[in-house]
């Protein structure tokens, strides 16, 4: 890499999804010369994308899917043309293109990151060396958690190579497809609990259905249960609720700034069972406390963002039943004091978890003085 001050950035990913809008705009509106590389649209349609020319410079290339594996064509005329001195990778082994042109800026002197959640789980075999030889085609990993980056150096990566950025969500969708009534939503006379999330099984939404129904029965909190999303387990959502008496609001996906506002002014308490992810952000940023699983082995890197007692709950079970009483507590505390609650909840996210922060964590990855030695 030169000694140019002002490196021109190439910012690739296979489509630029809505929720990272802020931090996009921050590197757009603070680097002199960045470029974002896009295949378009999201492969299933099921994340928002930003809208086309949303930033100064974009350049589309072709994603062509083979199952989960990606090749971006087009993307090594992209980086040549523009003739980048650093390019930022969604750091995804399963990106065939990513090696190729990330060996390729190596060759050619481009200072390369690779932008991703790293490790969540201890690995052995054959994916632990695959994700180790790929990881160091980069000269720095930029991680989404502490977690994540522990988990890489008992993998044996080297440390001084792995830079935890945290995450942000700040989202811009111009037109959403999907538009609330008031009657799709809790009427607020009661407590809310529930989630913006997808409809995933992975996230055990099933047990916030069940905490509903366990502050009613234990606790004598009558609340109404709101999840906000689309996914394969809508119809089993339905019927736990039925079989529970819980009154279940599912409105479907919402995006627009407009709409989710409407829903964190209704939910009292955000509970995700487990893989609590970018919602956490979300809800934190809204002044929404949140209630999850404490265990890091179930979990998305953002969870890092809760404080236990301070801004939401880290239950060491997430059934129904430990759910329902961090969630009595967090009901009772914005009962008596909702803007101490709601101003605890947005300094964490202003403090790490913030679109100009994460920029900044970047950006100082990008200049000369910041690079290592160059190890492979």
């Amino acid at each position: 890499m030169n000694g140019n001050s002002n490196p021109r950035v190439a910012i690739v990913y296979p489509h630029l999804p809505h929720y990272r809008y802020g931090v996009f705009s921050e590197l757009d509106q603070r680097l002199e010369e960045v470029l974002f590389v896009t295949g378009g649209d999201s492969r299933d349609g099921s994340i928002e994308t930003t809208p086309p020319r949303s930033f100064s410079h974009e350049a589309l290339v072709r994603n062509r899917w083979w199952g989960r594996f990606l090749w971006q064509q087009g993307l090594g005329k992209v980086l040549d043309d523009f003739d980048a001195t650093a390019v930022v990778f969604l750091g995804d082994f399963a990106h065939l293109s990513t090696w190729v042109q990330a060996a390729r800026c190596r060759v050619r002197g481009r200072r390369v990151l690779f932008w991703t959640i790293g490790w969540h789980q201890p690995e052995s075999g054959v994916r632990k060396q695959v994700r180790k030889i790929f990881y160091r085609l980069a000269h720095v990993l930029l991680l989404y958690g502490n977690h994540g980056r522990a988990l890489g150096v008992r993998a044996g990566y080297p440390a001084n190579r792995m830079r935890v950025i945290y995450n942000s969500y700040q989202s811009r969708v111009v037109n959403s497809q999907t538009s609330a009534s008031n009657d799709s939503l809790p009427s607020g006379d009661r407590p809310v609990i529930g989630a913006v999330v997808r409809l995933s099984s992975s996230k055990g939404l099933d047990q916030i259905i069940k905490a509903a129904a366990d502050l009613k029965n234990k606790h004598s909190i009558d609340v109404d249960c709101l999840i906000v999303g689309e996914g394969d387990e809508r119809a089993g959502l339905e019927d736990v609720a039925a079989s529970l008496g819980v009154r279940l609001f599912l409105p479907g996906a919402m995006y627009s700034e407009g709409e989710l506002q409407d829903v964190y002014r209704r939910l009292t308490v955000t509970v995700i069972p487990r893989a609590a992810g970018l919602t956490v952000l979300q809800s934190l940023g809204a002044g929404t406390p949140v209630v999850t699983i404490a265990n890091p082995f179930e979990q998305m890197p953002e969870f890092e963002a809760i404080t236990d007692g301070v801004n939401g709950s880290l239950v060491e079970q997430a059934d129904g039943q430990h759910l329902a009483t961090a969630c009595a507590t967090w009901i009772e505390r914005t009962q008596l004091d909702p803007e101490r609650v709601a101003q605890d909840c947005r300094a964490a996210v202003v403090w790490n978890w913030s679109s100009h922060r994460q920029a900044s964590a970047i950006i100082r990855e990008l200049v000369p003085g910041a690079q290592r030695p160059n190890q492979i």
